[in-house]
């Protein structure tokens, strides 16, 4: 079954995935904790959680594992996720809620709403290339009605990644910044067409080399293709935060410069981490887009292995 639609509870945003997996009823639990630039994340403990997968006819159904006592591990891109695993027995019909409680506020998860996730890109966009539009947007006004030779555009100074990089092998996190600038000059080249975008694939793996589930707006990290490096509801239902995004800026990802250089200065703090016996690959992918001329104006790629 697909993921169901994230709730907030106790000020923290869940994510709960439920399939049939083996002849028994898996849960997933994404809960997010914090986010990566802005460190330390709240801890949430296995007893903080109670998690019930019911059926009006039956009740709830018989569990048969979940997580060990103490806090849950931790995982982080953008966002720091803990998560929890549960299973249950079948019973004669299929659940039709899943009950979390988190720290004593509870609510309830319908299995008939579900979360539609994002879309990721189907190819890696080339410098100068067509920017991938989602579906069922237009673009901007000004794209639409002058010409392209006409319309002001992004004309990029820097954009660096990662910088001041700093590994912690023993406690599985690397830090790094994200530094982009742009330039003004006359009508041909305006600041605000300039916006910041990063995107991430990969894997988080764990002790027993088993992949472990991260969930991103687009759906769970995707080791193969290229997916926005995001928060699932970060800033209120369905409102998802990303790098970059002008106008939403928060510390950490945010956009500066002063006088005739205001807004033409980016930067961001990633600290990507997982538990010590995990292992991760991730493959990240950052680019400035020209939002006036919808073209990429230029991008660069990074790895990160912990």
């Amino acid at each position: 079954m697909p993921t169901l639609l994230p709730q907030m509870l106790s000020g923290l945003v869940v994510i709960p995935t439920v399939e049939d997996s083996g002849g028994v009823w898996a849960v997933s639990l994404a809960i997010d904790v914090g986010m990566s630039r802005t460190p330390p994340p709240q801890v949430v403990n296995r007893e903080d959680l109670v998690v019930e997968l019911r059926n009006p006819s039956e009740g709830s159904l018989e569990p048969i594992a979940s997580p060990d006592p103490g806090p849950l591990p931790v995982r982080a891109i953008r966002v720091e996720q803990a998560r929890a695993d549960y299973t249950f027995s079948h019973g004669v019909n299929p659940p039709t809620q899943l009950v979390v409680t988190l720290r004593g506020d509870q609510k309830s998860f319908p299995m008939s709403r579900t979360y539609s996730p994002t879309s990721c890109l189907g190819r890696e966009p080339k410098p100068g290339g067509p920017l991938p539009s989602a579906p069922g947007t237009r673009p901007p006004i000004l794209r639409r009605l002058v010409p392209p030779v006409l319309r002001p555009g992004c004309c990029v100074r820097q954009l660096q990644a990662p910088l001041n990089a700093t590994t912690d092998p023993t406690g599985k996190s690397e830090s790094f910044e994200v530094a982009a600038a742009f330039t003004t000059q006359g009508r041909r080249c305006r600041c605000t067409c300039c916006e910041y975008r990063q995107f991430v694939r990969g894997t988080f793996t764990d002790a027993n080399g088993a992949p472990v589930r991260f969930d991103m707006p687009s759906g769970s990290l995707d080791p193969s293709r290229y997916c926005e490096d995001g928060a699932i509801d970060e800033f209120g239902a369905g409102n998802h935060g990303y790098y970059g995004h002008r106008g939403a800026s928060t510390p950490g990802d945010e956009y500066g410069g002063t006088g005739a250089h205001k807004n033409c200065e980016y930067r961001a703090k990633v600290r990507p981490s997982c538990p010590p016996g995990d292992t991760l690959h991730l493959q990240f992918l950052g680019m400035v887009i020209d939002r006036c001329r919808g073209k990429m104006a230029a991008s660069f790629s990074w790895v990160v292995d912990l």
